[in-house]
C-alpha cells in the first residue's frame, strides 16, 4: 500500500503520539507499505509553529526528524498543486478502512 502522511499523522508518528489511531500506527509501520511525506506538510507545520498552534521545537527539528524516521520526502509541482484542489476529497482515510 502507499501512504502520504497527512500533517497530523506526521506530528504524531514522530512525537509517538497515542493521537495516531491504532490502525494508521500499523499501516505505518508495515514494511511492505511505501510511507512519504509531502513537502507541503513542512511547509504547513513551521507556519503552524509561527503562529503558535505548534510547539516550535517540532518545527525546528522536522526535517532532521524525517530524515531519522526514513521518510522519503514527495515533491510537488504546480500541476499536481491544481490537480490535487480539483480532487473531490478522501473517499476511504485510515481512520475508517481498518
Amino acid at each position: 500500500m502507499r501512504l502520504l502522511l497527512d500533517s497530523h499523522a506526521l506530528v504524531w508518528w514522530l512525537a509517538g503520539s497515542a493521537e495516531l489511531s491504532r490502525c494508521a500506527h500499523a499501516a505505518i509501520s508495515e514494511p511492505a507499505n511505501d510511507v512519504w511525506v509531502s513537502v507541503v506538510s513542512g511547509y504547513e507545520l513551521v507556519n503552524k509553529a509561527r503562529l503558535g498552534k505548534l510547539r516550535p521545537p517540532l518545527a525546528g527539528e522536522l526535517v532532521a526528524m524525517v530524515r531519522r524516521a526514513k521518510l522519503p520526502t514527495l515533491a510537488i509541482s504546480l500541476g499536481h498543486a491544481v490537480a490535487a484542489a480539483a480532487l473531490p476529497g478522501p473517499v476511504v482515510t485510515l481512520g475508517t478502512a481498518c
